[in-house]
C-alpha cells in the first residue's frame, strides 16, 4: 500500500470515528433525565366538590347561576332560591344537603376539615370517618361532627325556620331548632310548654265575685273564679 493510500485509509477511519462519537453524544442528549422521586416535590390536589340541583334548576354560586355538574372550590358562596333544592358532594369528605331558600359559604381542605358559614336557612352536612365538619351561624358554632365515624350535623340558621318535608331524611329528620336532635327539640317543647302553663296558674290573680251575704262564708268559687 502505498503512503497516500496509507494517508487516505487513515483520514477515513478519523472521520468515522468521529461521526460515531457525535451520534453518541446526541443519543445521550435526547434521552430523558431519570429523576429520584425523592427529589421530586408532591403538589397536593386541590379538593373540589359537584354540585347537584333539584332538577337541574339554577342556583347561584358566588352570584352567578350553576346547575347540577357545576364545580364547586373552596370558599364559595352559594345561594338557593325558593323550591330548589341542592347537594354538593365532596368526594371522599362527605356531601353538604342544602334546603331551599339558605344562603351559606362553604370551605373544606384535603386535610379533612369541612365548614359551613350558615347565613340563612337549614343545611345536613354528612361527613365521613377522618372528617372533621363544623356549622357556624354569625352567633357562633352549631356543632362539630365526630372524626372517629361517618356522622351527620343537621342545622337551620334560626329557630323558627321549618326544614321542608322529606329534608335530610338519609340522616334522618331535621329539626327547627339549631344543634339539636328530634328527641330533644320535642322533649324540650314540651317541658317549655308545661313550664309556661303552671307559670300562668300561678300569677294569673284570681277574680274575687261580691259576697252576697256578708254573714255567710264565701264558697270555693266565690274565692277564685
Amino acid at each position: 500500500m502505498t503512503s497516500k493510500s496509507k494517508n487516505i485509509a487513515g483520514a477515513i477511519a478519523l472521520f468515522l470515528i468521529f461521526a460515531m462519537s457525535q451520534i453518541y453524544v446526541g443519543v445521550s442528549f435526547a434521552r430523558p433525565a431519570i429523576v429520584s422521586s425523592e427529589n421530586v416535590a408532591t403538589i397536593p390536589q386541590q379538593v373540589t366538590g359537584i354540585l347537584t340541583t333539584q332538577s337541574n334548576k339554577p342556583i347561584a354560586v358566588n352570584g352567578n347561576s350553576a346547575i347540577t355538574g357545576a364545580t364547586i372550590v373552596s370558599g364559595t358562596n352559594i345561594e338557593t332560591p325558593e323550591d330548589v333544592r341542592a347537594k354538593v358532594a365532596l368526594g371522599t369528605l362527605g356531601w353538604l344537603d342544602i334546603a331551599p331558600k339558605a344562603q351559606l359559604a362553604l370551605t373544606f381542605d384535603q386535610a379533612g376539615n369541612v365548614r359551613v358559614l350558615l347565613s340563612q336557612g337549614c343545611v345536613v352536612l354528612h361527613t365521613r370517618r377522618t372528617t372533621t365538619g363544623q356549622i357556624d351561624t354569625v352567633s357562633g358554632m352549631i356543632g362539630r361532627s365526630d372524626p372517629r365515624k361517618d356522622d351527620v350535623l343537621r342545622a337551620c340558621s334560626t329557630c323558627c325556620v321549618v326544614p321542608p318535608a322529606g329534608f335530610g331524611a338519609v340522616g334522618g329528620a331535621m329539626t327547627g331548632m339549631t344543634g339539636m336532635s328530634t328527641t330533644t327539640g320535642a322533649l324540650i317543647g314540651v317541658i317549655g310548654a308545661g313550664a309556661f302553663i303552671a307559670a300562668a296558674a300561678i300569677i294569673v290573680p284570681c277574680r274575687r265575685g261580691r259576697n252576697p251575704s256578708p254573714g255567710e262564708p264565701r264558697g270555693r268559687n266565690d274565692e277564685c273564679r
